[in-house]
């Protein structure tokens, strides 16, 4: 994952935006940005959005970043995937599964199982990550699930407030491969 993914990942919970609006095109490199309360996300081809729902990419689909809002994200073994984000869900790399950038869960568990490989970053904020000793992270690990003040989970419950905008939220595409319930 590009920097500029997980600033748009952080652009969006600092924004606490009430909607995002989801463009596509070739000449502009994925971006976020906030304005009057919309974030707009640019995506790539080649990407891949759904919302509301998991996403599960399988054996010998190629994906270039994979984004979930309000759903899980599942890497199977054989799946071809640079990078991989769910908002307000778990992202799961499984067994043997490789994801060739980063991985970044933002409200939700972040599990890297036996074997699983991350050619990036692993980061998960509001949630915990679950990784097995035999799983390998090339970049940075990051983990701020659990973080209290006096009982209170201080990152989960930001990300709560922030992402429970989303639940309102219409996701607008052009040309991206996208799904919505």
């Amino acid at each position: 994952m590009r920097p500029c993914l997980l600033a748009a990942a952080l652009v969006a919970l600092l924004a606490a935006p009430a909607a995002f609006a989801v463009d596509v095109n070739k000449d502009l490199s994925k971006s976020a940005k906030a304005e009057g309360g919309r974030c707009h996300i640019t995506l790539e081809p080649g990407d891949v959005l759904v919302e509301r729902k998991d996403l599960v990419l399988q054996p010998g689909q190629t994906v270039h970043d994979a984004v979930a809002l309000e759903g899980n994200v599942v890497v199977k073994k054989g799946a071809v995937v640079k990078s991989v984000v769910a908002f307000h869900g778990t992202v799961t790399v499984e067994e043997g599964a490789e994801v060739l950038g980063d991985v970044v869960s933002l409200g939700g568990e972040l599990r890297l199982q036996p074997g699983a490989r991350v050619g990036g970053n692993a980061l998960a904020l509001g949630g915990k990550m679950k990784r097995a000793d035999t799983a390998s992270v090339k970049g940075d690990q990051l983990s701020l699930g659990g973080l209290e003040l006096n009982g209170v989970d201080l990152v989960g419950g930001l990300l709560t407030k922030v992402l429970g905008d989303l639940k309102d939220c219409r996701v607008e595409l052009e040309g991206a491969e996208a799904s919505a319930k």
